[in-house]
């Protein structure tokens, strides 16, 4: 999957950069303040998790064991979903 590389940071008015400076995406709704905040910062945190999630399945200790299996599908599924499938 591609996507803008580099650790994307939340700045101002809720806008997410990525670490190239590029703006990502602008949190703009009419909620509270630290409620655009989660979601902000959520946005800015998906490389970060796709990343780890890429981890987990390669780097699963033993995926045959009922928690490994567990991990795996539900790491598979949300890459899945990030990735439009």
């Amino acid at each position: 999957m591609n996507y803008t590389k580099g650790e994307w940071k939340v700045k101002g008015n809720y806008i997410v950069l990525a670490g190239s400076g590029a703006k990502v995406a602008q949190v703009t709704v009419d909620w509270p303040d630290y409620e655009i905040a989660y979601h902000a910062n959520l946005i800015a945190a998906a490389p970060a998790m796709y990343e780890a999630l890429k981890a987990i399945i390669e780097e699963c200790p033993d995926p045959q064991l009922p928690y490994g299996k567990a991990v795996v599908r539900i790491a598979t599924e949300a890459l899945a979903k990030a990735e439009g499938k």
